[in-house]
């Protein structure tokens, strides 16, 4: 059983996409990474709100973050690596499956789709607002260790 993808196409997004540029690769990544967890920390909440508590295991799992499981990452092979990607979504704990999906015995309780499907929108619309406060707070970071590291060299 193989992972559902949700792609967007944008428009609009190119000033961001130049100012990302203008930071370097290491800064464009680490605002991604901020903005994607960011954006995406509403979208686990709901899911932890949705899911079925038994022990606590499963509505522990769910958080965000950049990297997947092994078993994840398998089910997600795909032709090309992107940039950077942020993922929600529960832990590798089987039950997540069974839990979203059912068996033949147990019926499905889904938590993850109904949590995206209600906060997809809103998502791309925060990528959006937070994506140039982000880099601007990069870019002034970056500017102040460049004027400290400029300083050392002119008073050594």
């Amino acid at each position: 059983m193989g992972r559902t993808t949700t792609s967007f196409k944008t428009e609009g997004f190119k000033d961001l996409d130049f100012a990302l540029g203008e930071i370097g690769k290491v800064g464009a990544r680490g605002v991604l990474r901020r903005v994607g967890k960011m954006a995406l920390a509403p979208i686990a909440s709901r899911m932890q709100s949705l899911v079925r508590v038994d022990q606590g295991q499963l509505r522990d799992s769910i958080g965000v973050g950049t990297k997947l499981t092994k078993r994840q990452a398998k089910f997600a092979k795909k032709e090309t690596k992107s940039f950077s990607e942020t993922y929600a979504g529960a832990g590798g704990l089987a039950q997540a499956i069974t839990e979203e999906f059912g068996t033949i015995s147990q019926s499905a309780h889904a938590f993850a789709r109904p949590a995206w499907d209600g906060g997809k929108a809103q998502v791309l619309t925060d990528v959006g607002d937070m994506m140039g406060v982000e880099i601007a707070k990069t870019a002034a970071r970056q500017a102040r260790k460049a004027a400290k590291i400029a300083a050392k060299i002119g008073a050594g």
